[in-house]
């Protein structure tokens, strides 16, 4: 990825009518301006389809697939199928990024010639919003620094780094043929495998720039059909 290259955002949309505009004024927002924003609505009953079609009309860099409810993995099927940037990051709709976020992480690659770049985040119990709610403690616990292929594999193993795709940048050739598996929760974690295997440097920033939202229990969104 070249410096200021063009960055894919994907964000799977499925009735998330509270919390998904926080999560788009996050990415609007961002200091990182070259950004394709792919807002996946999954068949959304409550609105939230709507919702990604006002913010399509605000702004140019929004591109919205309606397409009818097949669950998370499909929907972010979806957007990697469309999607056109030299890197890619992915938002879940209830969640939000610091203003800074992409443009730390696009960074960094091109500092340190990085496959896959992670930053740390921090976790929300609250129906509110996130940036008036912060928690204090920073996930994950790997230090800050440049990691090759094996020792990353390692950390994800272990749990040092975690297995969920919204925390970090790729470029995009880690993700040519890598597809979330349809109709399973728990997806980021065989996907995340796949991904890392890929990737001959991954670098971990220290800054948290990710705010997680938890909803119900163990934050899972289940979809018709899934398991």
């Amino acid at each position: 990825m070249d410096s200021g290259g063009l960055v894919s955002v994907i964000i799977p949309v499925y009735n998330v009518r509270p919390y998904i505009e926080e999560a788009l004024d996050s990415v609007l927002n961002q200091s990182y301006a070259n950004l394709e924003i792919l807002l996946v609505d999954d068949g959304s009953t409550d609105g939230s389809g709507e919702v990604c079609d006002a913010y399509a009309k605000r702004d140019g860099r929004v591109r919205v697939i309606h397409q009818e409810n097949r669950g998370l993995s499909a929907a972010r099927n979806a957007g990697l199928e469309r999607m056109t940037g030299a890197a890619i990051a992915f938002l879940d709709p209830d969640d939000a990024y610091d203003e800074h976020a992409i443009e730390a992480m696009a960074s960094a690659m091109v500092r340190e010639d990085a496959d896959m770049v992670l930053c740390r985040y921090t976790k929300h119990a609250t129906t509110g919003r996130l940036a008036d709610g912060r928690s204090v403690r920073p996930n994950p616990p790997i230090a800050p620094g440049v990691y090759d292929r094996v020792s990353a594999l390692r950390a994800l193993a272990d749990g040092t780094i975690n297995a969920t795709v919204w925390n970090k940048l790729c470029k995009r050739g880690v993700w040519r043929d890598i597809r979330f598996p349809e109709g399973h929760v728990y997806e980021d974690i065989s996907t995340c495998m796949s991904v890392f295997d890929r990737c001959g440097r991954v670098c971990v920033i220290g800054q948290t720039l990710y705010y997680y939202r938890m909803r119900g229990k163990h934050h899972i969104q289940r979809y018709p059909g899934e398991n």
